[in-house]
């Protein structure tokens, strides 16, 4: 059974030793995986991943995850909510910081070596955490800052252009409105309106940055959403519609097997056998 986490904390930092558990399902927080070496699984929104040694797994708000190292494991395990970072100076736009930003991964892979700067930032961030010294919270804020300052470095990509940029910036705004009102916007048109954009132009641009256009998305950000409920929570098909703004339940059946090519009981069925933590 995956262990639920409910920590009142907006940041923890623990170093990972001797292959624990590290099992956990976070809801709203941003979350660091640093695999200095070791073995294991990492299982994101129901993708499983091999770990590999010298690699850092980031994971976004609003994902399950569960995290199964196989013997000895050294590294660390950061967490921190998007308030945290945001009082950090760091923008949460979900295509501004390329960690977490690609909208159809599970989750991004950084090849991480001989990173030494990182390693003592980590260091710092853990004995700051676990003391109680007067100005303890600002000094996590700037040491996360840092961190990630350095994450970024190591997957920068040549200067963009102009056009580039706007672009991009588009694309980046889209996907912020489309994690924040999904529930409620299931229409290219109904994000097109608010970027004072056309419809045909905001699918464009976005297929651009991403491969597949704004209705693509939109339409995977709702199933993803249906898919976690059914995995993770358990609810009946006629609650997870009506959670999600539909109304009519053959309605929900008929869009989630168009979007996903499988029926929602087929579904349902499969992922309870394939993962163990569906409750």
């Amino acid at each position: 059974m995956l262990k639920q986490y409910h920590s009142t904390s907006a940041f923890e930092i623990q170093a990972l030793k001797n292959g624990e558990n590290n099992a956990t399902a976070i809801k709203e927080l941003f979350r660091i995986i640093w695999i200095k070496e070791g073995a294991g699984t990492l299982s994101v929104d129901m993708h499983t991943h091999t770990i590999s040694s010298n690699c850092i797994y980031c994971i976004k708000p609003g994902q399950v995850m569960k995290f199964e190292p196989e013997g000895e494991t050294d590294g660390y395990s950061l967490s921190f909510s998007p308030e945290f970072l945001a009082m950090a100076g760091v923008h949460t736009e979900p295509l501004q910081y390329a960690s977490f930003s690609h909208p159809l991964s599970p989750f991004s892979i950084v090849k991480v070596e001989n990173s030494l700067e990182m390693l003592e930032v980590a260091e710092k961030m853990i004995r700051e955490f676990s003391n109680a010294y007067p100005g303890k919270v600002e000094i996590l804020r700037g040491l996360l800052k840092i961190f990630l300052v350095y994450l970024n470095r190591l997957q920068e990509e040549p200067q963009p252009t102009l056009s580039h940029l706007h672009q991009s910036g588009l694309a980046s705004r889209f996907f912020s409105l489309l994690e924040k009102d999904f529930i409620n916007r299931k229409m290219v048109s109904d994000y097109a309106q608010d970027l004072s954009v056309t419809p045909n132009y905001l699918n464009e641009i976005v297929k651009r940055a991403s491969g597949f256009p704004a209705s693509f998305h939109i339409r995977q950000r709702i199933i993803l959403e249906a898919k976690r409920k059914a995995a993770y929570v358990r609810t009946s098909m006629k609650e997870i519609a009506y959670d999600l703004g539909f109304d009519d339940i053959s309605h929900f059946s008929k869009y989630f097997k168009k979007a996903s090519g499988i029926s929602f009981s087929d579904f349902r069925k499969e992922i309870s056998q394939q993962f163990s933590f569906a409750s």
